[in-house]
């Protein structure tokens, strides 16, 4: 969903085509970090790759604040630094974890690059639900920028998923449609695990 939630976002207020590849990014090894989805995103001439971890971490079910619809703006900034500080001060880290390996370059097979036709960057992505920003900033799009290079990148964008819904509802928009990928493959598969007598 989330991954969807990122290609609705840059098709509408980008005017981008995304597609949502099913390929896992991985080093090209059979051991090491894995990320959770390619991501390509074209505008006129302008061609991104993305190597998507996604983090659908709840900041309720984590120790971390929830965030009220209604909340003020000030409040609204407290809680967005405190989510951020509470869950992903990681990222800065040297050592390998969950959130930094988005920094480490994926290598892309060569089907995927046949679906992609010409030259693109490669360019790192963070994909959360939570309402988190370094400096509380209500941004759901940003460029952070590590301090120290430990891997293959210095940077990664990020994209808060639970801002965006904030900034559309705010907007009055109550309802947007999604593309869900690997949907219809889940549902088999858990049908397959959780058999319902009707």
């Amino acid at each position: 969903m989330n991954s969807a939630i990122f290609k609705h976002f840059r098709e509408e207020e980008f005017g981008s085509l995304v597609k949502v590849f099913d390929d896992t990014p991985t080093t090209g090894n059979n051991i090491g970090k894995r990320l959770d989805r390619w991501i390509f995103e074209e505008k006129g001439k302008n061609k991104i790759l993305y190597q998507a971890e996604i983090k659908n971490w709840a900041a309720r079910a984590i120790g971390g604040s929830n965030v009220a619809i209604d909340i003020g703006i000030q409040k609204l900034s407290e809680l967005i630094r405190q989510n951020w500080n509470h869950q992903f001060l990681d990222i800065n880290k040297k050592e390998k974890n969950g959130i930094n390996k988005v920094f480490i370059e994926m290598k892309e097979k060569e089907g995927l690059k046949n679906k992609i036709n010409g030259k693109y960057e490669k360019v790192p992505l963070l994909i959360i639900w939570e309402a988190a920003h370094p400096r509380g900033e209500n941004k759901q799009w940003y460029r952070y920028q590590v301090n120290k290079k430990y891997f293959d990148f210095d940077y990664c964008y990020i994209f808060s998923c639970s801002l965006y819904l904030r900034y559309l509802y705010a907007k009055k928009v109550k309802k947007i449609s999604l593309e869900m990928t690997n949907v219809e493959r889940r549902l088999l598969n858990m049908n397959r695990l959780f058999y319902f007598k009707s």
